[in-house]
């Protein structure tokens, strides 16, 4: 009768430990669902303790820079997980829309415009001629400050919606300031209602406790995205404290049968190993889970990206204009390493290299000399500290084309369209 009671209680503790992994499966899942940094009901003051401070365009190390803030400066801090702070965009942000979907509008001086169609607002930024990240969404009809012009896109002020982020390491809590307003909070089709609130930037010595959430740390949008914007129905969310509390209970359940001192040694043991391996299991659940969800959503932005520049390439086609990756002068370059000849593209004003060629087609030597257009795949350089492109194509282009029916997403410096501002005296 008794080896009957203890293998009883055996089943019920293997029963409750599978329980409570299905429970943490699903919890953690849910988790992964709910964006990367919400933005918090209310708002604290934060100062920059470093100078030359990277405002990112995302909650990583790997998104590309969008400002750096001197010592002392102020910034207001609305979310916060693990080492990053979202903030407000600070004094000399700005945004980028496509100039597709942004009508002028009244004196041109004013920078007025209107958005013609609902589009993804982008990071902009000086450090960087990319212009991927995707901070928001603006509807048709939305009235924006123009400021300038950066390619194929205009220069915006940052919507109330549009948020950058900085590592905690450089702000401390400006106990001095007065607590801010809150932001307003954006409900809807991809903005779930925000319910956390804001962990306070902490001095840089002290010793914290990180209390953020699990969940992944990819930011919205970095890889790119179609600049039209698609709305997506919000989604059910579970009752997380009653998912807790269920977990709790399952394992205080669990806990009573591994320390029942009436149970056999070896039945103990076995138990115990059971439980160790089913934690096992819950975990690589989770991380399967969580590789799953990336490989989602890269597919999904890869086909975004596709339809983009279909669509750009088209309406810019009925246009008249032509697009290439980069446009310079090209030069030869003493630099070579193995696999591919090395060009250089010049800025034609000062001879300076803003831009690297990589291409085995010894035909491109005939365009040495010239200024050209260039298209292929761009990526960074490590070895270089540089940008190159793998060449597909190379056209002699007429340089007084540029930004006036030639455009290009790496243009010489000297080449850079000039705002009506940049133009004063």
């Amino acid at each position: 009768m008794t080896h009957v009671s203890h293998f009883n209680a055996i089943q019920r503790f293997a029963l409750a430990l599978a329980l409570v992994s299905a429970v943490l499966l699903g919890t953690r899942l849910w988790a992964q669902e709910q964006g990367d940094i919400e933005t918090a009901k209310t708002s604290v003051g934060g100062i920059v303790n470093a100078a030359g401070a990277p405002i990112h365009s995302g909650p990583t190390e790997n998104s590309y820079i969008t400002l750096k803030l001197s010592k002392g400066d102020h910034v207001t801090v609305v979310g916060a997980k693990f080492d990053w702070l979202k903030i407000v965009p600070p004094e000399g942000s700005y945004c980028c829309g496509g100039k597709l979907f942004v009508d002028r509008h009244g004196d041109d001086k004013a920078g007025q415009g209107r958005i013609n169609k609902q589009v993804n607002i982008r990071a902009g930024s000086d450090y960087s001629a990319m212009c991927s990240a995707i901070l928001c969404q603006a509807a048709e009809g939305t009235e924006v400050t123009i400021l300038g012009e950066q390619n194929e896109y205009f220069k915006i002020k940052p919507p109330a919606d549009a948020f950058v982020y900085i590592n905690k390491q450089y702000v401390d809590h400006d106990t001095a300031a007065p607590a801010p307003p809150a932001p307003t909070p954006i409900t809807g089709a991809g903005h779930p209602d925000p319910t956390n609130n804001v962990v306070p930037p902490q001095p840089r010595n002290d010793a914290v406790v990180d209390t953020t959430g699990p969940g992944p740390t990819t930011h919205p949008g970095e890889t790119g995205g179609s600049d039209v914007a698609v709305a997506t129905p919000p989604t059910t969310q579970p009752d997380t404290n009653a998912t807790a509390q269920a977990a709790e209970a399952l394992f205080a359940q669990a806990q009573a049968l591994t320390s029942n001192d009436k149970l056999p040694e070896s039945l103990l043991r076995v138990a115990e190993e059971h439980l160790a391996t089913l934690k096992a299991r819950a975990d690589a659940a989770a991380k399967l889970a969580d590789v799953h969800k990336q490989q989602e959503e890269l597919q999904h932005r890869s086909q975004a990206l596709v339809a983009e520049q279909k669509e750009l390439e088209d309406r810019l086609k009925n246009s008249g204009v032509t697009i290439y990756t980069a446009v310079g002068e090209l030069r030869p370059s003493s630099l070579q390493f193995a696999g591919a000849t090395l060009y250089r593209l010049t800025d034609p004003a000062t001879g300076h290299t803003f831009c690297y060629l990589r291409t085995n087609d010894a035909s491109v030597v005939r365009n040495i000399g010239q200024f050209v257009g260039v298209n292929g795949d761009l990526g960074n350089d490590a070895q270089l500290g540089s940008q190159v492109i793998a060449l597909k194509n190379i056209a002699a282009v007429d340089a007084g084309k540029v930004n006036n029916g030639v455009v290009a997403q790496l243009v010489p410096p000297s080449m850079m369209a000039k705002t009506q501002a940049d133009l004063q005296p």
